[in-house]
C-alpha cells in the first residue's frame, strides 16, 4: 500500500505580510477619513457660533449707536481709533433728560463740580460738561455728595482735564456710557460690552472690531469725532489655526440720529 501525502492549503509568510499591510492601508484610510470629518464639523461648529454672535452683537451695536446722543449736545460719541490693535467705540446718552447749571466756574484741575442739583447724577454713571467756543467732554462720576456749604457736590473719578468752563455759560447734562472695545486676556482678545461700570464680555471668538467714522458727505474721519454722522463698523473673530486661519466678520453702517 502506497502512503500519498495530502497537499494542505494555506498562506505563506509573505501572503500574510501583504494581507496585514493591505489591512493596515484601509485602517489609515478609515482613521484619516475619521479625523478629517471630525476636524471638518468641529470648524464648521465654530463658524456656525462665531456667525451667531456676529449677528446678534451686530443688531445690538445698531440700536445702541442709534441710542447715542438721546438727551444731549452732539452726537453722544467718542472713538479711539488704532492701527496696531482693534478700535473702541464710546456712546452717551441722557434719556431721563436730567442735568443742571454748576454753581461755580470749572477748571482744568478740578475733580469735584459744584451743581445747581445732583438729580440724576450717580455714582459709575457720567456727566457730560458743555460750553461755548470749547470741546464737549464727559467724565466718570465717583460718587455724588454734599459739602460743608450743603452745595450738590459731583465728585469725578478723574480731574476734569479740560477748561475753563465758566459758570454762566456752562451745562451739566447727567448720562449713561455703553462702550464696545476688545479686551485681551492671555492672547486672547474677547468683545467687551460696558455700561456706565460693568463690562460683560459678547463673544468669546469675537476679537475684531474696526470702525470708520463719517461726515455727512461721506468722508471718513481720522478727528474731529463730533461731527459724525455715519459710522461703519466691522466685527469679526478667526476660526482655524495657521494657513487655515480665516476670518468671519460683519461690516454695518449706521446713521446717527442726534446731531
Amino acid at each position: 500500500m502506497i502512503n500519498r501525502i495530502k497537499d494542505v492549503s494555506g498562506a505563506t509568510l509573505i501572503e500574510l505580510m501583504v494581507a496585514m499591510f493591505i489591512g493596515s492601508l484601509v485602517v489609515m484610510g478609515a482613521y484619516q477619513a475619521y479625523n478629517y470629518v471630525t476636524k471638518s464639523t468641529a470648524r464648521e461648529n465654530e463658524k456656525a457660533l462665531i456667525q451667531k454672535d456676529i449677528v446678534t452683537i451686530t443688531e445690538r451695536l445698531g440700536k445702541d449707536i442709534r441710542m447715542a446722543g438721546n438727551g444731549l449736545p452732539g452726537n453722544g460719541i467718542r472713538v479711539a481709533l488704532y492701527t496696531d490693535k482693534s478700535d473702541t467705540l464710546e456712546l452717551f446718552y441722557n434719556l431721563e433728560l436730567t442735568g443742571a447749571n454748576p454753581v461755580a466756574d470749572i477748571l482744568y484741575d478740578d475733580v469735584k463740580l459744584f451743581a445747581a442739583n445732583c438729580l440724576g447724577a450717580k455714582a459709575g454713571g457720567y456727566i457730560c460738561i458743555t460750553g461755548q467756543s470749547i470741546d464737549t467732554i464727559y467724565k466718570q462720576i465717583s460718587r455724588v455728595g454734599n459739602n460743608a456749604s450743603g452745595e450738590d457736590t459731583i465728585y469725578l473719578s478723574s480731574k476734569v482735564g479740560a477748561g475753563t468752563f465758566p459758570k454762566g455759560v456752562t451745562k451739566l447734562h447727567y448720562c449713561d456710557r455703553i462702550a464696545y472695545e476688545i479686551q485681551t486676556a492671555d492672547g486672547e482678545g474677547t468683545l467687551v460690552l460696558s455700561k456706565n461700570a460693568i463690562g460683560v464680555p459678547l463673544g468669546s471668538k469675537i476679537d475684531t472690531m474696526n470702525i470708520t467714522p463719517k461726515n455727512k458727505a461721506g468722508t471718513a474721519l481720522t478727528s474731529g469725532f463730533e461731527n459724525t454722522s455715519l459710522i461703519e463698523v466691522l466685527v469679526g473673530g478667526y476660526i482655524g489655526k495657521g494657513a487655515n486661519r480665516n476670518m468671519l466678520s460683519e461690516t454695518i453702517q449706521v446713521g446717527i440720529r442726534n446731531q
